[in-house]
Parts: C-alpha cells; sequence; structure tokens
C-alpha cells in the first residue's frame, strides 16, 4: 500500500488546547467603532482575543466581569475618559498588575505626565503603527509575567515567614517554659539579669528549690551563640529541676548532666557553669564551678569576704569519670550576697574595644555605699562602660541575698498548697553496705518512694530535713566518726567536708539499715523511720536539748529533728533511732 501524507499537517487535541489556554485577552476602549475594528483586526491576526468597549466606564465594568491581560485606552471618550477609567482600574486591582497602554494622539510632555500619574504604563501615539504596538504589548505582557511570577514567589515567601514564625513562636515557648525557673521571679531575695544576644543563647539560668527547703542556683554559658549554642539547654534543664526536685546531692547532678553533653555537644562544644546550693538552715553554701568567674560572697556592709574560683574543668570536656563532684563549702550569713555570673559580663566592651573586666566589677563592692546597691552598680556600670557599642555575648548575672525569713515564708506558702493523697498502709527496708554508702545517694531515693507512694509534697521540707540529718548523723558521725565540731568556723567547713570525702572514698566496712512504715493516724498520717547504722554510738547527754540552746554552727540536727518530729528516740548506745512525724 503506498504512504500517502495530508498536504496540510493536523494539530493535535492537546496542542490546540494549550494554545488557546495560552491566548492573550485584550481590552480595547475607544469610542470610535473603525478604531476598534482596526485595533480588533490587528490584534486577532497576531493571535490574541479582543475585548471591545465603547468608553471607560464600559471598560471598569468588563474589567470587574473579566480581567484581560493588557488594555488599549483611549483618553477622550464621553462618559467616563481614559484618565479617570484607569484610576478606577488601578484602584479595583489593588496589588496586582495589569498593563495599561494609553493610545494618544497628543505629543508634549505634561500630557504623556499625565497619563503615567493616571495609572497609565506606556503610550502609544496615533497613527498607531502595527509593529510598535506588538511589540509593546509583548514588552508589557512580559512584565505582567514576571510581575506575576515575583507576587508569587513573595506570597509563597511570606506563607513560608508566617510558618516560620509560627514554628519560632512554639520553639520559644517551649524553650522559655523549659529553661525559665519559677524560683527567678517568685523569690524576693533573687535578682538577675539574662540579657541574651538572640532568644535561642548560650546562657542559662536556672534555680528551684530542695526538698529539705535549701535553694539551688545554677549558671552556666555553653560555647558558641545562637541557636546552636542553646541546643544544650533544655537537657540540662530537664536534668537540673528532675534530679533536684528528689533531692540529688549537686556531684550526682554534675555527672548526670556531663554525661548527657558528653553524647550531645559536638567536639569542641562544652558548658561552663557553677551550681549552689544554699542549705539557710545550716548557715552553709556549697559550690560546683567549673570554667566560669569566681563566685564572690560580700557581708552585709557590702565588702568582698570571699571568692569561690573555678576549679574543675567545663562539662562535657572530658568523659564523666573524668570529672571531680567535689564541691567549695564556706559558711554563709544571714545578710550576706552571692553573686555568681557569665564571662559576658566581665567581656563586654566598650567602643574603643576595651573590656569591662574584673576589677571594674570588683570595685563595686565598696563598703561606702549601701550593699544592696552592689548588684545595680554592676548592671548600671557595665551598661555604661559599653555605651552604644552592641552586645557581643550573652550576659547573665545573678545575686542571692542571703535571707533566710524569705525562705521560711515561702515554706509556709507551700504548705498552704499541699498536695496529699489520702493516708494508706505501707512499709519497706532498706540496707547500704560499704561500697554502696561509697556511691550511693538514698536520700533522692527515698523521697522519690514517698511521694510515689503517699504524695506527701505538702510536708515533705520537714521530712527531708529529718531523713537528711538522720542520714548524716548516721554516715557523717556514725560510720565515718567525723566531728561536728569542726564546723564552727569559716575554715573547718571546708577541712570538714575534705575529710569526709577522703574517709568516704576509703570506707572497707560499714553497714546503714532504714526502715520505713507509715500507717492511717487520726484524719492523716504517720511516718516512722529507723536508721540503725554500725557506727559505736554517742553520748546523747551531750546534745542540747532545744536548738535555741546551741548558738553554733554544729550539733543543731538532734535539737532540730525534735522540734520537727512528734517523738525522736535513740536506742542502745545511740546508733539506732526512731523517729514519728505526723501530718493531716
Amino acid at each position: 500500500m503506498e504512504n500517502t501524507k495530508p498536504l496540510v499537517d493536523v494539530m493535535p487535541l492537546d496542542l490546540k488546547q494549550s494554545v488557546s489556554a495560552n491566548a492573550r485577552t485584550i481590552l480595547v476602549v475607544d469610542d470610535s467603532k473603525s478604531n476598534q475594528m482596526l485595533l480588533q483586526a490587528y490584534l486577532e491576526d497576531d493571535g490574541f482575543q479582543v475585548e471591545l468597549a465603547a468608553n471607560g466606564l464600559e471598560a471598569v465594568e468588563r474589567v470587574r466581569l473579566k480581567r484581560p491581560d493588557v488594555i488599549l485606552m483611549e483618553i477622550n471618550m464621553p462618559v467616563m475618559d481614559g484618565y479617570e477609567a484607569a484610576r478606577h482600574i488601578k484602584d479595583d486591582i489593588g496589588d496586582s498588575f495589569l498593563p495599561i497602554l494609553f493610545l494618544t494622539g497628543q505629543t508634549d510632555e505634561k500630557a504623556l505626565a499625565r497619563c503615567v500619574r493616571s495609572g497609565g504604563d506606556d503610550f502609544l501615539n496615533k497613527p498607531v503603527q502595527r509593529i510598535i504596538l506588538k511589540a509593546k504589548l509583548d514588552a508589557l505582557l512580559r512584565i505582567s509575567d514576571l510581575y506575576g511570577m515575583v507576587r508569587q514567589q513573595y506570597r509563597s515567601l511570606s506563607s513560608h515567614k508566617e510558618e516560620q514564625e509560627r514554628e519560632f513562636e512554639v520553639a520559644e515557648r517551649l524553650f522559655s517554659n523549659v529553661v525559665h525557673s519559677a524560683c527567678l521571679d517568685e523569690l524576693s531575695n533573687l535578682r538577675y539579669l539574662h540579657s541574651a544576644m538572640s532568644v535561642f543563647n548560650g546562657d542559662l539560668l536556672l534555680a528551684t528549690e530542695l526538698p529539705g527547703g535549701a535553694l539551688r542556683v545554677l549558671v552556666g554559658d555553653f560555647t558558641g551563640h545562637g541557636l546552636a549554642a542553646s541546643i544544650g539547654a533544655l537537657p540540662v534543664a530537664e536534668i537540673f529541676n528532675g534530679m533536684s526536685a528528689k533531692g540529688f546531692a549537686i556531684g550526682d547532678l554534675i555527672q548526670e548532666i556531663n554525661r548527657k553533653l558528653r553524647r550531645l555537644l559536638p567536639v569542641g562544644r562544652f558548658f561552663c557553669a557553677s551550681v549552689m546550693d544554699w542549705i539557710w538552715e545550716e548557715s552553709r553554701l556549697s559550690v560546683w564551678n567549673g570554667g566560669l568567674p569566681e563566685v564572690l560572697i560580700s557581708d552585709d556592709d557590702g565588702r568582698l569576704v570571699h571568692r569561690l574560683p573555678s576549679r574543675n574543668l567545663p562539662l562535657g570536656a572530658v568523659p564523666t569519670e573524668r570529672v571531680n563532684t567535689g564541691v567549695e563549702e564556706c559558711e554563709i550569713l544571714p545578710g550576706q550576697r552571692v553573686f555568681a555570673y557569665s564571662d559576658g559580663i566581665i567581656e563586654a566592651e566598650n567602643p574603643a574595644g576595651d573590656m569591662y573586666g574584673q576589677t571594674r566589677l570588683e570595685a563595686c563592692f565598696d563598703p561606702a555605699m549601701p550593699a544592696d546597691r552592689i548588684y545595680a552598680r554592676i548592671t548600671d556600670g557595665a551598661a555604661e562602660f559599653c555605651g552604644d557599642e552592641s552586645q557581643s555575648d550573652d550576659l547573665t548575672l545573678v545575686e542571692l541575698y542571703c535571707d533566710p525569713e524569705v525562705m521560711v515564708a515561702r515554706g509556709k506558702e507551700k504548705q498552704e498548697k499541699k498536695n496529699t493523697r489520702p493516708p494508706m498502709h505501707w512499709r519497706f527496708q532498706l540496707e547500704f553496705e560499704a561500697d554502696m554508702l561509697r556511691s550511693a545517694e538514698p536520700i533522692p531515693l527515698l523521697t522519690q518512694m514517698l511521694l510515689d507512694y503517699q504524695g506527701l509534697r505538702g510536708h515533705w521540707s520537714r521530712i527531708f530535713t529529718v531523713l537528711t540529718e538522720l542520714y548524716t548523723n548516721a554516715l557523717d558521725h556514725g560510720i565515718l566518726g567525723l566531728d561536728s565540731g569542726m564546723k564552727d568556723s569559716a575554715e573547718g567547713f571546708s577541712q570538714y567536708y575534705a575529710q569526709r570525702e577522703q574517709r568516704l572514698s576509703s570506707l572497707e566496712n560499714g553497714r546503714l539499715t532504714i526502715k520505713l512504715q507509715h500507717v492511717v493516724h487520726g484524719e492523716g498520717g504517720r511516718l516512722t523511720i529507723r536508721f540503725k547504722d554500725s557506727g559505736p554510738g554517742f553520748d546523747l547527754d551531750a546534745v542540747p536539748a532545744e536548738a535555741t540552746e546551741n548558738l553554733g554552727l554544729s550539733g543543731r540536727g538532734i535539737p532540730l529533728m525534735r522540734s520537727l518530729c512528734q517523738s525522736l528516740v535513740y536506742h542502745g548506745k545511740g546508733n539506732s533511732v526512731t523517729a514519728v512525724l505526723d501530718w493531716n
């Protein structure tokens, strides 16, 4: 069979549809029928679709019904001229782009300028030359296409920006809720400056109360700035709040934070931190400082009386087994003030490039000035020194005014908001040998058990104090044989705790048994606590009957427990004790 082809190629259907879909619509606005017909012929011959309007008012109405791609507008028309029609059309379409090409026989500059002011995008002089008309239409359509593309990209970017802002707001709220401690704002004896370069930053400031009522504060500084530096803030805050709520010691907290950061942080990143426990009932401050500037302590007249420098490596820098968890102990008296800060304070620069420095900061500790103005002198002085120089690092400063009355009042407030479960019957027993005594911390474990079994949050400060005192007496004085009289001086504090660490690390023999029993009693419950240690005991007659009889820094534990318990009875040679606490 002979192969034949048509003389004219038949266009496929889908191609016809694409051409039809791509055809542009031109609205011709002219009161002259002959002009309309001539322009329509030119435009349709070039592949455009054509709509006609006899005056400006018709043009406005047609644009509202169906928007064309370009408008060819005569200026002088009845009903509504081209100038007014252009203004109405531009107002109607808002921020969209609809090109208007004015057709005019005028050539003076004022008339042409009026075309532009009325909303025209170009003009074409009469008589119309077809080649110039086609060129101007193509140019306007290219501009319209480009404008449409830019407008679509702008909308897409705006939508993306709004989504990012929403996500950032959620992340900011989450970050703030996790890393912000309520104690920072609720305690009147805490003042702090936390000036970050961005919402997500490398400085961290946390504070919380321990179950026994002591106050714990953490000041930290991750290497770097911004989001990258804040990566570790969430896990550190979670560990800090969780372990502190269970009463874990600073050493245990430091180990867990280091273990977490070693897994989380990239090489070369680490976390400088100071952790402080103010045990106000014992007039004692415990500090672990790793990589931050000195913790400074002033007395009640504003003199700088004590420094606690960094004696440890930053967290996350070395394996956990190499982290020193020992704390520095010092006596802290009512009226004294504790200052901890990140290096952003002393490294803040003025416009000349000079740093604020440690010397200027310490000059704020001036006995000639009120002690309660030290904090303001530091913050105001640093701000005045830096002037208009932009902040180059996150700045953190906290002042702890050691006023036990604030903590007493807060304890009473929390007692009024207690949340206690209905009383139940239960009991359990724990035994610790020497190996466990060297490494275990039973008080947090007992804390969690009591909260899980009975939920005694409203009474926990009293219970925790008794548990801690019983454990300290059993381990420190019973098993380790330490003399609490060593703590009667500020120097004795350091010697006492250094000797405690030494004896505990070399402990080979010793046993501690702890029994807890709870029963329903009256409208509440009765908690019976029994401690028995393997030590030699002590002379109970030498202990003051009441805490008020002892004004020293030692020997106050047993009188304190007597004031908190319904009964406190020592058995045998004094190495076995039973404490009874009632609650309702």
